[in-house]
């Protein structure tokens, strides 16, 4: 059966992952192992993680579970990409080296699919090849890209909310069945006090 990644396309928050603190016991798999003491290799001072979107809670702690991990610098706000051993294919296929990112465009595969950000193969020599070429930092544009969707989704969510608001604070104000006693009231003192008030309509 294969190991299809759960956690999209994108990359995801830096914050939201744990590092792996051990190697040597990340994985049962020791390709996987290998593959990510030769990525440290390019990137000394990156992290890896097993992340936890859409995976069992109850699998967080099972190192023979993961075929991938998450490949980031702690000092960055996203991840570059993952790696990982196993199958990767929805169907037959083998165990390869695999390096996921959204900087791959896979056309062997639809758009919509996990395979289309990746690069498989069996050799290790490319597969770090991939690594040095696919996986890296976002820039600033990417970042802003990166965030887009949600800071629209929240601008639009903040100014309905705050026309709704408004509208309500209106409507209350001028709902004549809410506030007719401070409304009378009002227009008593108003007559009381003996202003000199032009009426709109003589017989009020």
């Amino acid at each position: 059966m294969a190991n299809i990644l759960v956690t999209g396309h994108n990359q995801v928050p830096t914050g939201d992952l744990t590092p792996i603190t051990d190697i040597s016991t990340a994985s049962s798999s020791a390709h996987l192992r290998m593959f990510m003491g030769k990525v440290r290799e390019v990137y000394p001072r990156c992290q890896f993680s097993y992340g936890s979107v859409g995976v069992p809670r109850s699998q967080l702690t099972s190192p023979s579970f993961w075929t991938t991990v998450y490949v980031y610098h702690d000092w960055k706000p996203l991840t570059m990409g993952q790696i990982g051993y196993g199958n990767f294919r929805n169907e037959g296929g083998e165990e390869t080296f695999m390096v996921h990112s959204p900087q791959i465009s896979n056309g062997k595969y639809a758009t919509y699919s996990d395979q289309y950000h990746m690069k498989m193969t069996k050799n290790w020599e490319v597969a770090v090849a991939n690594t040095k070429k696919f996986l890296r930092d976002v820039s600033t544009k990417e970042l802003a890209q990166h965030f887009e969707q949600n800071v629209r989704n929240q601008w639009s969510k903040t100014s309905s909310s705050l026309e709704a608001d408004v509208r309500r604070a209106y409507d209350d104000m001028f709902d004549f069945h809410k506030n007719k006693d401070t409304v009378i009231r009002e227009l008593e003192n108003l007559v009381n006090t003996g202003w000199d008030h032009d009426w709109i309509d003589p017989q009020f």
